[in-house]
């Protein structure tokens, strides 16, 4: 129920920046409180002293007096910002300034029983699953094979703590907030496992512990052999060819060998990756591609239409990385001029790679995750515009998968991994890509065999499967 009344709309933001406090998020938004409370009580404490000054000096004159305090409240108002200054001027301070100290003075108790609160939700939950990863979890716009497993856990009644080896190294910002009382988010550098393990110790010793490694780093080593002594299983997760251009000066082959050698399961993303574990280990080694957010990728929905979409007679879209030797810039901007009619649109991170782009080839930067669906439902054609080499032969493109979730017929090169997958139309050369995407317009995917690939391919089903996998159960 909507309050009636000021007293009302305090206790009610009171609440709720209780359970905030509890649950540890929003806190950005609790600290610009604290900061407008803060410029309020300079306000007051400036108007103290101007008016202590003019009682010491003008003890008689009344009218210094009372300019004096007005003057001096509405300077430290002036400074402060547009909004307050607004506020105080049309009379709404009263309601706002009691807003905000019930929003602060919630979120503060809140967060005063956090630790409570969290030793009572975590002992309710399933596991806890450690994630070692690249990046952080709001990298490209939130939609990384980790985040999707982080989010997928957390739904499925796990705690998660991500934990990223390196920065964002994004150019561009996608505005994405992911919050959970249940996730935890470090960088490897402030995350300490003496502090984490004293104030956590009974959790840990009582609940299913999991580690999964994405990143075969040397940095995650000493994390790995902590977890493993605290009776925690690893887990390792081939998602790449890093003994290539993907792994740059940090990779080396050693350290994954050793990785692979003290995990207690092996999963791998791509057929080549899983043979390629299975040989370095001697192991079972389980094969889980990447899969889709069905729940986000819903082709059932209405989507408006994004205002930043180019409108021409049909569209080709694709979504992801625009970086790396595989990307082909040559077939993207030949697939452009082909079809002047159509926009081709690109959407992720673009740092002015193409050199003269056609005039209807168009970068519309990196999206939020939550952001793309409405971009497939006004595209005609999806496409991948990669080249054919080891690195594209071992990867199991993630947009692919929601590209499909979408209902769009879906122009790839030829790569091993995906074969078997519905809805795609294969080219063996750059000539045969470009016609596929102008014939791709008019073809209606098999939409019976699409469906039911994605019910057997969404993160739901994958992570049932990879916990059926590292738990070794039938």
């Amino acid at each position: 129920m909507a309050p009636t009344s000021l007293s009302e709309l305090w206790k009610k933001a009171y609440s709720w920046s209780i359970g905030n406090g509890e649950a540890g998020i929003q806190s950005s938004l609790y600290l610009n409180v604290v900061k407008q409370l803060i410029v309020g009580a300079l306000a007051l404490v400036v108007t103290i002293l101007v008016l202590s000054v003019v009682l010491i000096y003008f003890p008689k004159n009344q009218e210094w007096m009372a300019w004096a305090a007005v003057m001096a409240f509405l300077i430290v108002l002036f400074i402060a910002s547009n909004k307050l200054r607004t506020q105080f001027l049309s009379l709404q301070w009263i309601e706002t300034l009691g807003l905000r100290i019930a929003q602060a003075s919630g979120f503060l108790k809140g967060a005063s029983r956090k630790t409570a609160i969290d030793a009572k939700r975590l002992a309710t939950t399933k596991g806890l699953i450690f994630l070692l990863c690249g990046t952080p979890i709001d990298d490209t716009g939130g939609g990384a094979r980790t985040t999707q497993l982080a989010l997928e856990f957390l739904r499925q009644g796990y705690w998660v703590v991500y934990i990223n080896r390196y920065p964002k190294w994004e150019h561009q910002q996608a505005v994405v907030h992911i919050a959970h009382p249940n996730l935890f988010v470090f960088e490897l550098s402030q995350f300490y496992w003496i502090d984490f393990s004293a104030k956590f110790e009974q959790l840990l010793i009582n609940m299913d512990v999991q580690c999964i490694v994405e990143l075969p780093t040397q940095d995650f080593l000493p994390l790995m052999q902590n977890i493993k002594k605290s009776g925690g299983k690893i887990t390792y997760e081939m998602i790449d060819d890093w003994d290539s251009s993907l792994g740059g000066a940090w990779y080396t082959p050693n350290v994954e060998q050793e990785i692979i050698r003290i995990s207690d399961r092996l999963i791998a993303t791509a057929p080549i990756l899983q043979t390629k574990m299975e040989k370095a280990s001697n192991r079972p080694v389980g094969m889980m591609p990447n899969a889709v957010n069905s729940r986000l990728f819903n082709p059932l929905r209405q989507y408006k239409r994004p205002l930043d979409l180019p409108r021409a007679s049909w569209t080709a879209i694709y979504i992801g990385a625009l970086w790396g030797d595989w990307f082909d810039w040559d077939l993207l901007t030949a697939t452009a001029s082909a079809y002047p009619q159509a926009a081709i649109v690109a959407v992720g991170d673009y740092r002015g790679q193409c050199v003269a782009p056609p005039p209807n080839l168009y970068f519309l930067g990196l999206k939020a995750q939550t952001d793309l669906p409405s971009y497939l439902a006004h595209s005609e054609v999806a496409i991948i515009p990669w080249k054919v080499n080891s690195i594209t032969q071992a990867t199991s493109p993630l947009k692919l998968y929601e590209y499909l979730a979408m209902r769009r017929p879906v122009v790839v090169p030829d790569l091993k991994p995906l074969q078997g997958i519905p809805g795609l139309l294969r080219s063996k050369n750059s000539e045969e890509f470009i016609k596929l995407v102008g014939e791709a317009r008019g073809k209606t995917p098999p939409l019976e065999d699409i469906d039911a690939f994605i019910a057997e391919n969404n993160w739901q089903a994958r992570v049932g499967q990879m916990l059926r996998w590292i738990k070794d159960e039938k």
